[in-house]
């Protein structure tokens, strides 16, 4: 199997870098990353980061993954990864059950090589609700549970070079700290802006072929109306199709047609939100309200954040622009 894996990889690898394209971001779960598939991109002169999940330690990983070994695997491979020189970051999701395992995770990742850890709440599609065992939280819990992470990352010593707290701060060891809300200035300039700025420099393409701005996407049934490649091609995709049409949307096109948040306060600093939350929630709708940014921004969460960072900054000290404080 791992020897199919790197034929597979020089071939998808040598398509690719045929048409120009580059590789500099590689998703996987690390389970059959070996020396082999390394070498291919090695001999290719490419050296990708490899974005591996880790969702916790003391066997949360394989409760997560569903399968025995998922965890020894996924260590395995970051460590092969870090050795050989590549850049390895962990995305993690945190429920109930694992989210005091994250000061553990962090030192885990950090004996690997890791450099970089991602945190985000499970995204709340039905199969996870069905699955979790009791262990999903809201955007509320998440937010609540989240903020002492704030403190206890520069309590303990920025054990991680970047830690990403999805929703609530960048953290950094070598830079300062960043909220994370700030895509927005909160005035009429953020109308012209596009609706989703991930979706400018990166696509997606499920297993089946589909073409869609992002992973998360794959939860909906309305994903169907994204082109699939081997349909229209992958330059059509990329020139003339439904996902174009997506990737050109302005914040002032989602406001047109969406009236719940034309009329709300927040729309110059939440600019409509997320697509792919919007579509996966219960609105189901690709122009519908995010209903985890209503909550954030409609509860105060901006002032929490906030709050915190300033803390960590009285506190630690070299954690703030001068202008945040």
């Amino acid at each position: 199997m791992l020897k199919h894996t790197a034929s597979f990889l020089q071939q998808l690898g040598d398509r690719i870098l045929s048409h120009h394209m580059v590789i500099n971001q590689l998703y996987t779960n690390g389970w059959l990353m070996d020396e082999s598939v390394l070498d291919a991109f090695e001999s290719r002169g490419i050296k990708p980061e490899f974005i591996i999940s880790y969702d916790g330690t003391g066997g949360w990983h394989d409760w997560m993954r569903g399968r025995p070994g998922a965890e020894e695997a996924t260590l395995r491979a970051m460590r092969l990864c870090a050795r050989r020189g590549f850049y390895v970051s962990a995305s993690m999701c945190v429920h109930r059950g694992n989210l005091s395992t994250l000061p553990q995770t962090v030192e885990t990742l950090r004996a690997v090589g890791v450099e970089e850890l991602s945190v985000a709440n499970v995204d709340e599609t039905d199969l996870w609700r069905a699955h979790s065992e009791g262990n999903a939280m809201t955007l509320p819990e998440y937010m609540e549970a989240m903020l002492p992470y704030v403190d206890w990352y520069y309590k303990a010593g920025r054990p991680i070079d970047i830690l990403k707290l999805c929703n609530i701060a960048y953290l950094q060891r070598d830079q300062l700290a960043r909220p994370w809300f700030t895509s927005f200035d909160g005035t009429e300039k953020c109308l012209d802006c596009y609706l989703c700025s991930a979706v400018r420099w990166t696509a997606y393409i499920t297993p089946e072929g589909r073409l869609l701005p992002c992973m998360p996407m794959t939860a909906s049934p309305d994903q169907s109306r994204f082109p699939k490649v081997q349909d229209i091609g992958l330059q059509k995709g990329l020139s003339d199709s439904y996902y174009m049409q997506f990737v050109n949307s302005r914040v002032k096109d989602l406001l047109a047609v969406n009236q719940e948040c034309a009329a709300c306060e927040h729309r110059y600093k939440c600019g409509g939100g997320c697509r792919a939350s919007a579509l996966c929630g219960p609105d189901h709708s690709l122009l519908g309200c995010d209903r985890h940014m209503c909550t954030f921004w409609k509860n105060g969460c901006e002032d929490r954040i906030m709050e915190a960072l300033r803390r960590a900054d009285e506190t630690y000290g070299n954690v703030l622009e001068p202008a945040a404080k």
